[in-house]
This record gives C-alpha cells, structure tokens and sequence, in this order.
C-alpha cells in the first residue's frame, strides 16, 4: 500500500491497523474530496473502513478497540449524540446479507489524536 496516497490525517492510524493484520478498504481525514471511485463516500470526519469474515465481526470490532486503545492511548465510546469528545473513537461493525462480509468502521479518529506512539 502507497500511504502517501492516503489523506494525511489519516495515514498513520491506518498504518497501525494494517501493521496488526487488519484488511482496511477506505479512509479519510474528513477534509479531502473523497474517494474518486466513491465520491457519495466522503465522511464529514476521519474514518476508517476494513473488512471481515461476517463470523470474526464481533471480536474483529473488539480488537480493532483493543488495538487503537493498546497502541495509540484512544477510548473508544459508544455513539453520542453528537461527535465525541477529543480523543475518543467510535468502532462499530455492521454485516448486510445483501453484502456478505463483515464491516467495520472507526469514526472521528485522525492521527494527531494518538496521545501515546
């Protein structure tokens, strides 16, 4: 994976999940035009997707909470109402029957969040 071609608020989280096995198909900082092959896709805010077997989903969102929390010192919430406080993450997964694989997504994460490297 080229990482300069990602949007580089993003860029060493994603970094992170990849270096510990998980498959990431998209992400964005929240300030870029978003994905050219899936415009409809941009975030108003830093993201990251990845992709599982729909019957790792579960403890696929748990490691990727474990992960984040383990190397980068964030906490993952569950959604607020609003955007989170600073610092904190939210990782849900969600599985389509339509679409047969597992999805995952961390929302509000950019990279100047990491409080430890």
């Amino acid at each position: 994976m080229n990482y300069d071609e990602l949007d580089a608020g993003i860029r060493e989280t994603v970094r992170l999940l990849r270096d510990n096995g998980f498959q990431t198909t998209d992400s964005g900082d929240g300030t870029g035009p978003g994905s050219t092959l899936r415009p409809w896709n941009k975030q108003p805010h830093g993201h990251i997707a990845m992709v599982c077997p729909p019957s790792e989903l579960v403890s696929t969102v748990d490691a990727v909470a474990e992960t984040l929390a383990q190397e980068a010192g964030l906490v993952c919430v569950p959604q607020p109402p609003g955007a989170p406080l600073e610092g904190e993450v939210v990782v849900e997964g969600s599985y389509a029957a339509s679409d047969p694989v597992g999805l995952v997504l961390v929302r509000y994460v950019l990279d100047r969040m990491w409080v430890k490297t």
